[in-house]
């Protein structure tokens, strides 16, 4: 099973993470935002990953992963010690990435609804 450690070491072997106190807790961020946070007293951690994927984690292994509120969002909280390794790296490996999509995102969004579409003629 896993530990604070092993979420660390994948954690910070990924590209531009770098880790940070948050709220007296040790945490892992990229230029972007905070995709996880640890919590070694209790051997747990709140990942940030897609609604879709944890809702069914929640949902399936409710021993292992419990909904953390936080107001209006809702964030994955994970028992380390009763997932493995491997799936403790895949989730780090997730988490990172919706970090990195955030702002291309809303750039993406942001430049669409700024180009004319396709059939429109801008004026002379």
């Amino acid at each position: 099973m896993s530990s604070c450690n092993d979420v660390r070491k994948n954690a910070l072997a990924l590209e531009g993470v770098e880790e940070v106190e948050h709220w007296g807790r040790p945490a892992f961020r990229t230029k972007r935002r905070i995709f996880i946070t640890l919590r070694p007293a209790e051997e747990k951690a709140m990942f940030h990953i897609s609604d879709e994927h944890q809702e069914l984690l929640f949902e399936m292994r409710p021993e292992s992963f419990e909904p953390l509120h936080w107001g209006k969002i809702t964030r994955c909280l994970v028992n380390l010690k009763t997932v493995p390794r491997k799936e403790i790296a895949v989730l780090v490996r997730e988490a990172w990435e919706l970090a990195g999509l955030v702002k291309s995102q809303k750039y993406r969004t942001t430049k669409a609804r700024q180009l004319p579409s396709r059939g429109t003629r801008r004026p002379n």
